[in-house]
């Protein structure tokens, strides 16, 4: 979702493209160029992990963490204008939404802890999130933009019945606060979504009935 979302932002906004190579070649240079990370703060990171939105979460807090830093180390190169180019602003931009998202999802991805339940909250606090701010950039309201297009197309499709379920029966979610209340339509679907979780776990509830029922007859023959 990340990597497709920052793809189309950096194909439809030259800042954003330009922040990419930027600090793509900063990062390049610093690895390929003895001595520079060692006198660093935080090491600069570029790649090195298989989801997305951990590689540029690192990126961007490597980058800001070492940046007055980098100012006093590239000039002493020569090279002030790798520092220079990455524009901080819209990096310290960057490494909020990258973390926003890293958050959620980390969430739904911890090691033997149920996390059914969370699907659908994690959603609607992802669509939170990823409103745009007052103060955002241009860019960083695009980016998020494209987020939020991703989220709703790729995301919102793969919350089923269970999830709903799950979450309802979950004591801290089963009064649906994380939905949002402020128009007609919010108030259609939570009337709508309650009808039908009434619905779903009825239709559970007799699921497990009837296979009871069934293990109790074969009980009875068996005696």
């Amino acid at each position: 979702m990340l990597e497709s979302s920052w793809r189309d932002a950096r194909r439809d906004s030259p800042d954003a493209a330009g922040y990419e190579n930027a600090i793509a070649e900063l990062c390049r240079f610093a690895k390929q160029s003895a001595g520079i990370q060692e006198q660093l703060p935080k090491s600069l990171k570029h790649g090195g992990d298989t989801r997305p939105w951990v590689s540029m979460f690192r990126r961007a807090e490597s980058v800001e963490a070492s940046y007055d830093a980098l100012i006093a180390v590239l000039s002493g190169k020569d090279r002030l204008d790798l520092i220079a180019g990455v524009n901080r602003a819209f990096n310290r931009e960057v490494l909020e939404i990258t973390k926003s998202v890293k958050e959620v999802f980390e969430s739904l991805e911890k090691g033997n802890v149920v996390t059914l339940m969370l699907v659908v909250p994690s959603y609607y606090l992802l669509l939170q999130k990823l409103a745009p701010g007052v103060r955002e950039s241009s860019t960083a309201q695009a980016f998020k933009e494209k987020l939020r297009l991703y989220l709703d197309s790729k995301f919102w499709p793969s919350v089923k019945a269970l999830h709903w379920m799950a979450t309802f029966l979950d004591p801290s979610f089963k009064h649906l606060e994380f939905l949002p209340h402020s128009t007609a339509d919010d108030a259609r679907f939570r009337r709508n979504l309650l009808q039908d979780l009434d619905m779903w776990l009825m239709e559970e509830l007799n699921t497990v009935t009837e296979h009871l029922n069934g293990h109790r007859r074969t009980d009875d023959k068996a005696g």
